[in-house]
């Protein structure tokens, strides 16, 4: 989840930043517990396109299978042929032409898609849920899916040297802080309020450092901004993106400037 202190620009383009990155590098998803970013250097918001390089066909086509594999197999065989038609003699695409190859895919599957929608043989209907109306969510849900691999394949391209350096650091960061606080929580340092000795490991975030991707293009600038003992939030002068992590996203926390 991304709140956004006040509307700008900016905000629909960083959010589908942020939840690329978090599908891209990790299977993690904020939810409950909010951790206040702190301040930090300033970063500049760059699209998912901006200074992209030129993007290998191959890259882009397993991206668009491992995505229809996961979820749609059945649709893999069908999309894929019209995928090789419309790059045939190509190896590698500018955004541009992947934007528009995407427009064009998802153009030219839906009626190959529907016709085998329309086989009872590969739909399931739910429930009081009519065939008809099933066969439309699963179309809509499989051409979100192919846009989200374009776009995951268009923001790696779009990574700049410096931010895959970052990310790195943050996951080591994050790697070496964890288990530290195991080390912590697993010795007698930390008591319960009536001095009795901790009996838990802590939530451990072993194997979810990626999460730390999904703020490098976040806004993280401003002074501290601190939740009261109300449970408010803190000073009105913070002017970045906020983040909302559980309990296993100790590197989104560290991404957004909490200091170990």
């Amino acid at each position: 989840m991304l709140l956004s202190p006040e509307p700008n620009p900016f905000k629909l383009d960083r959010f589908a930043q942020f939840h690329y990155l978090l599908h891209a590098y990790s299977s993690v998803q904020p939810k409950k517990t909010i951790f206040m970013a702190t301040k930090t250097t300033q970063r500049p918001i760059r699209s998912p396109g901006s200074k992209v390089a030129a993007i290998e066909l191959t890259d882009l086509r397993n991206e668009i299978l491992r995505t229809l594999l996961q979820r749609w197999p059945f649709a893999a065989q069908t999309v894929l042929a019209v995928f090789d038609k419309l790059t045939a003699e190509k190896a590698a695409l500018s955004r541009k032409a992947v934007v528009g190859l995407q427009t064009s895919l998802l153009e030219h599957t839906e009626k190959a898609l529907a016709a085998i929608l329309g086989d009872s043989k590969y739909s399931e209907v739910y429930p009081t849920l009519p065939k008809a109306t099933n066969d439309e969510l699963v179309l809509s849900e499989i051409q979100q899916d192919l846009k989200a691999a374009c776009q995951r394949v268009l923001l790696r391209a779009s990574l700049t040297k410096n931010e895959k350096t970052e990310i790195l650091r943050g996951m080591l960061t994050t790697r070496y802080l964890d288990a530290r606080l195991k080390k912590f929580f697993m010795s007698t340092e930390v008591k319960t309020p009536a001095g009795a000795v901790f009996q838990g490991k802590g939530f451990r975030s072993m194997g979810q450092e990626a999460i730390y991707a999904a703020g490098i293009r976040l806004r993280r600038m401003g002074p501290p901004c601190a939740a009261s003992q109300d449970g408010a939030l803190g000073s009105a002068e913070y002017t970045g993106d906020y983040v909302v992590p559980m309990i296993r996203d100790l590197g989104l926390a560290l991404a957004m400037g909490v200091k170990p």
